[in-house]
């Protein structure tokens, strides 16, 4: 499972937990919410405005910019979901390779 999830290839020496151990909890937070709002919300505005069901007066549609359901969940609960979801990821992979730093740290390895 962690060479699916974190590891480059399996030959080759890098491993994608430095990012996430090394990046401050805020940044992480910043970046997820900030990804998840442009997919969310910014490209579905862009869609819509295209297919045209961004706004109207048609009876027999819903458009985008009345239904405040959607616009709440892309604007605000979908950013904060992700979110929190990177920094609960960010702060699990801190605590499994704690007991690594701690047996590096005894052993007198830098």
């Amino acid at each position: 499972m962690r060479l699916l999830l974190f590891e480059v290839y399996p030959d080759v020496p890098a491993s994608l937990t430095g990012a996430w151990r090394d990046a401050s909890l805020d940044a992480v937070f910043a970046v997820a919410a900030s990804l998840t709002f442009i997919m969310c919300f910014v490209v579905i505005i862009i869609w819509s405005a295209i297919t045209g069901t961004l706004r109207g007066t048609g009876p027999s549609r819903v458009y985008f910019l009345k239904d405040w359901v959607n616009l709440l969940d892309y604007m605000v609960l979908c950013p904060l979901y992700m979110g929190f979801g990177a920094v609960l990821v960010a702060t699990t992979v801190r605590w499994l390779s704690l007991p690594l730093s701690l047996a590096r740290i005894s052993n007198g390895w830098p």
